[in-house]
């Protein structure tokens, strides 16, 4: 029985041996498995002899090895894993193609409003408006002089009296004392009228008297009174320059030529002498309507500290 056993384990141990499978080499290795695989044998029948090729490859696929001590280096370099290493790269790669990319905020410009289109009557009203803005400031520039006081007799009993019937009648009542009485004072408010109005233009500047008579000019195409903005009469202006034209029909009249006709009859004589003129006659008043010019420039200049709009037109030209 026990020869029988030994040759048994020698042929298991020969085929263990020869085989070249993962689990051979561990029960190989390890005696534990190495034990249970002899175990299995010795419940074998003797008589099963010539099967026992058939029953060795069963026995070693169904035989488990148990691990055990691992044994000192024999040698053999171990061929190096990374399994870890390159699942976690896939992984990764994963990640980042499953991870969509952040777009960028896209900023909604501001719309710009539509503007609306006015309307006819709303054209009508901005354009009133317009004109009383124009006609504000004009009045400004114009300015205001001293209000007056009454320069007459029928003035100064208006002051006093009520209605314009009893006005009339208070008039026509005056007695020649009280007449003259009145007379006195609206001499005296004459005189006083005039010296208030002087003071009142030297307190401005000759520029703004300038500008205040180019307003007033304005004012008169567009109120109903013209009258009432008559020009500002200030001695320090400067006097326009006078053209040669001018200046001959001054001459023509102040030797006395035609003084025996009608003004419009005289100038009508100036101007038919003035084209029968030579260039050579002409020269001089030319001459001196290019000294008169020249004054006033520097006058403008000196007065008004700039130089006149029709000489800079002419100096851009």
């Amino acid at each position: 029985m026990s020869s029988m056993l030994a040759r048994r384990g020698r042929v298991a141990f020969q085929y263990v041996k020869s085989t070249s499978s993962a689990r051979a080499r561990i029960a190989q290795s390890s005696p534990e498995a190495f034990g249970a695989v002899v175990d299995s044998f010795r419940n074998l029948s003797l008589s099963s002899n010539s099967h026992l090729a058939y029953c060795l490859p069963t026995i070693s696929r169904k035989t488990y090895a148990t691990a055990g001590r691992p044994k000192a280096h024999t040698g053999r370099a171990a061929a190096s894993k990374k399994p870890s290493s390159a699942k976690s790269s896939k992984a990764k790669a994963t990640k980042a193609k499953a991870k969509p990319a952040k777009k960028k905020a896209i900023t909604a410009k501001p719309k710009t409003p539509k503007r609306k289109v006015p309307t006819e009557k709303q054209k009508e009203a901005l354009a009133k408006k317009k004109a009383r803005d124009e006609l504000k400031q004009l009045k400004i520039a114009a300015l205001t002089p001293p209000k007056r006081l009454p320069v007459s007799v029928y003035m100064l009993v208006q002051g006093e009296a009520g209605d314009f019937g009893s006005q009339a009648i208070a008039y026509k009542n005056l007695d020649p004392a009280e007449r003259q009485r009145l007379t006195d004072v609206a001499h005296s408010n004459l005189a006083a009228n005039r010296s208030a109005y002087e003071e009142w233009v030297k307190s401005h500047t000759p520029l703004e008297i300038k500008q205040a008579n180019a307003a007033r000019r304005k004012l008169r195409h567009l109120v109903k009174k013209p009258k009432t903005y008559a020009d500002i009469p200030d001695s320090r202006q400067v006097k326009k320059p006078r053209s040669a034209y001018v200046l001959f029909v001054k001459e023509h009249f102040s030797v006395g030529g035609d003084s025996h006709l009608e003004l419009p009859e005289r100038m009508s004589k100036a101007a038919e002498t003035w084209k029968t003129l030579s260039d050579h006659e002409r020269e001089k008043f030319v001459q001196l309507a290019a000294r008169d010019q020249q004054r006033y420039i520097e006058e403008h200049k000196s007065l008004y500290g700039e130089a006149p709009q029709m000489v800079e037109s002419s100096v851009s030209e």
